[in-house]
């Protein structure tokens, strides 16, 4: 039989493993429904003249109590028949469509998929932990916290989702940023291990490269932190390490309030005691 999927089981997505076992047909299009996304999972439902994208495998029919699990089946999403554009050709394909109500701004625009193609986590470890921070970043204005302007990115869509994370290199404070008070502002030691406090944000690559344009000169080193749920997580900080700094006490309270919303469980010794530690890290 034939399968039509659409996220998390599609090709370098997270739950691809559970279609090891079936053939690869192609890239195909299913119309008259339209593509959301519900944070860590999508959702398509119909609606004419939408158009979804995705993938169109050959199965097993015993790899469907599996699959039917996976979806949650007869809950959350009912598997039927639906007709597929494969080419120039329409076959007929099952696939998982959701039951529940969605939130239309949730929806995603065909020209944006397939769903999250072009999605990475964004690290951050300094003011942006605390996202009312972070989100003159995404959409422009002048920050309330150090009075600069900011362009923000050519696509203003809000992040889908974020997350703590740690990142396994030592922060410190370093270079004198003028709108922090002259103080020092974060950045990693890539040369020393360590266990920085981190947020991820999920965005579009052109979001993240809009991100670290507004960064500027200081943070032009991309790094690799790995995959989350099939999503690459970067970062960025200096291109080479600079000597210490301290920052402003203005920079650090836009990091305690971040570093308290990111991680609620934190108690304030535990938040002054790592600040501290990154203050009087020495370079190796």
């Amino acid at each position: 039989m034939k399968l039509f999927v659409y996220g998390s089981l599609m090709k370098n997505r997270w739950n691809h493993g559970f279609m090891e076992n079936a053939e690869f047909i192609g890239e195909a299009v299913l119309h008259d429904y339209a593509l959301y996304h519900l944070i860590t999972y999508p959702a398509i439902k119909l609606e004419e003249g939408a158009k979804v994208k995705g993938e169109l495998y050959e199965i097993d029919e015993a790899m469907l109590p599996a699959l039917d699990d996976l979806e949650d089946e007869g809950s959350e999403y009912q598997r039927i028949l639906v007709k597929i554009q494969l080419g120039n050709e329409t076959v007929e394909a099952s696939a998982y469509v959701y039951l529940l109500t969605v939130d239309e701004s949730r929806r995603i625009a065909y020209d944006k998929q397939p769903w999250f193609a072009d999605y990475v986590w964004y690290a951050c470890y300094g003011s942006n932990l605390l996202e009312e921070r972070f989100m003159y970043y995404l959409a422009g204005g002048r920050s309330v916290f150090d009075h600069t302007e900011y362009k923000g990115c050519k696509d203003q869509s809000r992040y889908l989702t974020s997350c703590p994370t740690t990142i396994p290199y030592q922060l410190y404070f370093s270079r004198s940023a003028a709108k922090w008070g002259n103080g020092g502002v974060a950045f990693l030691d890539v040369c020393q291990p360590g266990m920085t406090l981190g947020r991820m944000y999920l965005v579009t690559r052109e979001q993240f490269m809009d991100i670290q344009a507004q960064e500027g000169l200081w943070y032009q080193q991309s790094l690799d932190l790995g995959t989350y749920q099939g999503l690459p997580i970067i970062t960025f900080t200096d291109t080479q390490r600079m000597p210490n700094h301290q920052p402003h006490s203005s920079y650090l309270e836009v990091i305690r309030h971040g570093l308290r919303q990111t991680y609620p469980d934190m108690i304030d010794e535990e938040i002054e005691s790592y600040l501290s530690e990154a203050i009087q890290c020495d370079k190796r």
